[in-house]
């Protein structure tokens, strides 16, 4: 998932993507959550990204939260109108999911404040 404004863009942003194996959460340009999961491939996974009240970011694979949560007062507004789901925002053509996705949800809650089932 990619909703930069632009490839540049620096403030608040959400990118989740994969390298392949490892899962990253990055705003800001930087990386602010490396899962510590290895991903496989012909592998479903439940991903989910959570904040909450005190502004602690957290990243969960399978209800287990994965990498070092960090904290951001940032809205993460979308301003532009568009978010990429399976692509990059910069080269949508170049960078696609090879894979399936299934059940995106936006809440204004924070779903998961720890691990769950």
């Amino acid at each position: 998932y990619d909703d930069r404004e632009s490839a540049n863009t620096a403030s608040g942003t959400i990118l989740l993507y994969t390298n392949g194996t490892t899962l990253y959460f990055n705003s800001q340009q930087a990386n602010k959550i490396t899962g510590g999961v290895t991903l496989a491939t012909n592998t479903w996974y439940h991903i989910a990204v959570s904040k909450d009240g005190s502004n602690n970011i957290r990243l969960f694979v399978d209800g287990s939260e994965t990498g070092t949560f960090y904290t951001d007062a940032n809205t993460f507004a979308q301003t532009d109108g568009e978010g990429y789901f399976g692509a990059n925002h910069q080269s949508p053509g170049l960078h696609g999911l090879d894979g399936y996705i299934d059940e995106i949800r936006f809440s204004n809650t924070a779903r998961y404040t720890s691990n769950f089932t």
